[in-house]
This record gives structure tokens, sequence and C-alpha cells, in this order.
């Protein structure tokens, strides 16, 4: 899963960069877009604490433009108090949004929230399009998906991704010992 993260973190400085150096030749200067990813495991910290305001202090801190959320809560449970997650961050940031449901439940009483639970964009700039894509969900396994959205930097299209990839696969280590003499 580290080498899948890391070849998106490159494809994503990749386009950024091209929108730099595309800019910076047509005499407009460079064009900076500092992207994060964050797993927000559904705004609970590992100190068991539910704090969204810490989610949108730590997004603040870093100073980036464009954030992929993985692990985010939409009126999920009441793990998460019900709330909106995506929303309330885009508030307290000010920043817009765009949420892909992984899991996507009927409301527990007629006229409520959906129960979701899946991915987030949150972004400076304005988010022109966006859809969701589920990935290849083994039996027994949670459906993981990729969030893809089109911002609207400073006038030219910009590709941004959020993925919940499934976990990786733990090598399988044997504990019988290599040559055994008896």
């Amino acid at each position: 899963m580290r080498r899948t993260l890391s070849a998106l973190a490159v494809v994503s400085l990749l386009a950024t960069t091209g929108i730099a150096q595309a800019s910076a030749a047509q005499g407009h200067g460079a064009r900076v877009l500092d992207v994060m990813t964050f797993n927000i495991h559904h705004a609970q910290g590992t100190d068991d604490v539910l704090d969204l305001q810490r989610i949108a202090d730590v997004v603040t801190e870093s100073g980036a433009d464009v954030v992929g959320l993985q692990e985010v809560d939409n009126h999920y449970s009441g793990r998460s108090n019900w709330t909106d997650q995506p929303a309330e961050l885009a508030a307290m940031l000010g920043y817009h949004v765009v949420f892909g449901a992984n899991i996507d439940n009927n409301p527990p009483t007629a006229g409520g929230h959906r129960i979701q639970y899946g991915t987030a964009i949150l972004s400076r700039y304005p988010i022109t399009e966006w859809d969701n894509t589920w990935l290849f969900k083994s039996p027994g396994q949670e459906q993981r998906g990729l969030l893809h959205a089109t911002l609207d930097v400073r006038g030219k299209a910009c590709t941004s991704t959020a993925p919940i990839l499934p976990p990786a696969r733990r090598p399988t280590v044997s504990t019988r010992p290599r040559n055994s003499s008896t």
C-alpha cells in the first residue's frame, strides 16, 4: 500500500510540476499547488478523542491547497455524532469539498440522512467536476474507492484523487526452523 500511495504522491507532484512549468513557460509565473493526503479515521485521534476541529487545525497548519481525506463519515453513526464531516470540515476551513461514499446505506428512519463512509477532497480552489469509482471488492472486504475531482486552479484544470485502498497483504511468516536435524 505504501508503494501505491507513494506512486500517487509522485503523480500528484508531476501534475503540479506540469502546471508550474506550463504556466512559467507562458510567462505567467509558477503556480505551486500544495497537496496533502490524510486518513482521518472518522476524526478519532490516537487518544480516542473525536475532534473534527483538530483535523481542521492540522490541515490549516500544513498550508495545503488540496487535501485527500480517507475514512470520512457522513451521518455514519454515533461514533462521529452522526455529523456530515466533509461539509463541517469545508466550513471550518473555507474550502470547497466533494465526498465519495464507498459505503452507502439507507437512512435509519424515513426521511433521514443516508449512512455513508468514504473519501473526500477539500480544495481552496473550485471543484468543477467529480466522480467516485468503486474498486474491486473481494468477498468479506469493505468497499474501497477512488474519488476523482477536477479543480479550477487559477483558470487551469487540475485533477486530484483520493483513494482508499485495501490493507496490504502481510507476508506469511513461518515459525518452523529452516534446517531441522530431528
